[in-house]
């Protein structure tokens, strides 16, 4: 990801005034399997890391002063959680990526 923005970066018209708008695909961040457990999001699993991993470094990466004039939309994340029934089932459940700094608009 941090490649793509750089890249975005890179080729983006540097007018301060002008709003500059980076979207990743939908469903860009998957867990080990897939999905990842609703239960474990936050812990890092063999080469995948975790969500607040994730976070963190976009939020560093985008918070820079030369990110000041852009919108961030980094696609969503893809979960799940297994439920009470006994058939085994699951719920899945898409979320958009959860940067502090959003809070700062």
């Amino acid at each position: 990801m941090e490649a793509a923005v750089e890249t975005a970066y890179n080729h983006s018209d540097k007018n301060e005034n002008v709003l500059k708008i980076f979207n990743a695909p939908e469903f860009f961040f998957r867990g080990p399997t897939g999905a990842y457990n609703i239960e474990g999001v936050y812990e890092e699993s063999g080469s995948f890391p975790s969500l607040e991993v994730i976070a963190v470094f976009l939020e560093e990466l985008t918070s820079q002063e030369r990110f000041k004039d852009w919108l961030f939309q980094f696609g969503t994340v893809i979960a799940y959680h297994e439920t009470e029934d006994p058939n085994g089932t699951s719920e899945y459940l898409k979320t958009p990526i959860p940067l502090r700094s959003l809070s700062k608009l």
